[in-house]
């Protein structure tokens, strides 16, 4: 039977959804989400890339710009550059886009990018982080990966019954039944893929085998058939291929050398998939279609080299033995993706959190009075300082700047919060005379519709159960507080697009 195909573009809409809905309650809370490409080269290929980012970042409101700079630019100017970005606090992710000029070190300029705004991940304080279980900021293409084979959801067990240890590291969300105990092999070592994906699953108590250059090849077919997980990211096929098209084209300048004869692009064949095995192949590779008799690349309809971007494994041939594969494209390349917005997104959250952390260290400006107010996330007394940070002590909700709900409230009604219609500005505008405590309700309102919708795109019933329950406590808090049409009124309020997800409450 065919392999169940995993389909990386749905899983990393999934992300999407999730992330929309945290990077509005960050913009709402007035905190800025910028990511920033730095971008020294003129490459068509580099240009394509940054395009994609961008229109990945707008899908769920992100900031994105491109800092742009001289393909000669030097070391030294670059350096600069991101010092400068390390010190902004609106920008809260850099990537460093390839290639760099001639002459600069790519290594030294990604460690000169502060690594609390690495969101590729491959800063060294990061990748060390993985080694620690710690995936906030990680390498996007080796997390999106093991996302993918951690959320196939009929993995059977390696062991039944499970042991007790097993089930307690289950229950700590540390492993799942059917990761706990897989054999996988990870088929490449390199520094922001092979390696950090190897220790993913070694975190989450799987035997895992690392094959690479220096593995022999009948050393890799073994470890590779008796893996319950294949992961393969080598760039194989492109490597044999380039060295084809150089040694193909100085044949044909000096015929009097051998003729080189046409590689094999297929890595990973059939005969080295254990049967019923999870394969990821991570590896992206440009190569023609096949050849002609003469060892020349086969045309497409335009005259040119028919190009087709292939994996390490031989998909068809794989399926037919594999129990579940990644297509190439469509597998692990959106979750690159999703990830790098992710890293991005938790990098602003964090740099909130340290606003909120850094400024309770210090003593408060005398002569600035403490505001009575209501916390806009659990509806508890605080007392709080305007446009400072602030911490419940009841929730832990936070925010780089609080503003008393009156403020918020009259941005609903001027519309300078997202969604709303005329007809929804004007019930915002009624609230403005309300009770603190009215308002407060209003503002959780908007939020927790927001967490809900969020929750049902992505398919997450148990959060959108929690979000329920809390718009449950909301409904009843407002009719406490003037009765059913209070609460009718609060829903008028709402942008039109998020009523619907109050229905049944």
């Amino acid at each position: 039977m065919a392999a169940k195909i995993i389909d990386g573009e749905a899983v990393a809409a999934k992300i999407k959804e999730q992330l929309k809905a945290e990077v509005r309650e960050l913009t709402y809370w007035g905190r800025s989400v910028s990511l920033v490409a730095v971008q020294a080269n003129d490459n068509p290929g580099s240009r394509i890339y940054v395009a994609n980012q961008k229109k990945a970042c707008e899908e769920i409101g992100l900031e994105y710009r491109v800092e742009e700079m001289s393909p000669k630019s030097t070391q030294e100017a670059i350096e600069k550059r991101i010092a400068e970005m390390n010190a902004d606090p609106k920008v809260v992710g850099i990537i460093l886009q390839m290639p760099v000029p001639e002459g600069c070190d790519a290594r030294k300029l990604q460690r000169c990018i502060d690594y609390r705004k690495d969101v590729e991940g491959i800063h060294p304080a990061n990748l060390g982080g993985v080694v620690y279980g710690e995936t906030n900021i990680a390498p996007c293409t080796a997390l999106g990966a093991f996302l993918l084979a951690k959320g196939i959801e009929d993995l059977p067990p390696s062991y039944d019954p499970l042991p007790d240890f097993a089930k307690r590291m289950i229950e700590a969300g540390k492993t799942t039944a059917g990761l706990y105990g897989k054999n996988v092999c990870v088929i490449g070592h390199s520094e922001i893929v092979g390696k950090p994906t190897a220790l993913l699953f070694l975190d989450h108590f799987c035997t895992v085998t690392v094959c690479h250059i220096g593995t022999p090849p009948e050393v890799t077919k073994k470890h590779a058939l008796a893996a319950d997980i294949l992961v393969v990211a080598t760039g194989v096929p492109q490597v044999r291929y380039n060295a084809y098209d150089r040694a193909f084209k100085a044949w044909e300048k000096d015929q009097s050398k051998p003729k080189p004869p046409v590689p094999d692009l297929k890595f990973i064949k059939a005969d080295m998939v254990k049967p019923g095995a999870a394969v990821i192949d991570i590896a992206i590779n440009r190569v023609p279609r096949g050849f002609d008799k003469d060892g020349k690349p086969l045309l497409n309809d335009k005259g040119k080299p028919d190009m087709v971007t292939v994996g390490d494994v031989d998909f068809e041939a794989a399926k037919e033995v594999a129990g579940w594969i990644t297509p190439v494209p469509g597998g692990v390349g959106p979750m690159t993706t999703a990830i790098l917005l992710r890293n991005t997104v938790n990098a602003a959250k964090r740099a909130a959190s340290e606003t909120v952390s850094a400024a309770h260290a210090s003593p408060v400006v005398f002569g600035v009075p403490a505001v009575r107010s209501i916390c806009c996330e659990c509806g508890a007394p605080i007392e709080a300082f305007p446009d400072r940070p602030f911490r419940c002590a009841t929730c832990g909700w936070e925010t780089p700047g609080w503003k008393p709900p009156l403020f918020w409230i009259r941005r609903m009604a001027e519309g300078t919060l997202d969604g709303r219609d005329e007809e929804s500005r004007a019930r915002a505008a009624e609230f403005v005379h309300e009770p603190e405590s009215v308002q407060v309700c209003l503002l959780r309102l908007d939020r927790t519709l927001c967490r809900v919708e969020a929750a049902e795109r992505a398919g997450d019933k148990a959060f959108s159960a929690k979000a329920r329950t809390e718009l449950e406590k909301i409904r009843k808090s407002l009719e406490d507080a003037g009765g059913p049409g209070l609460w009718e009124r609060a829903l008028e309020a709402m942008p039109p697009a998020l009523r619907g997800f109050a229905a049944g409450t």
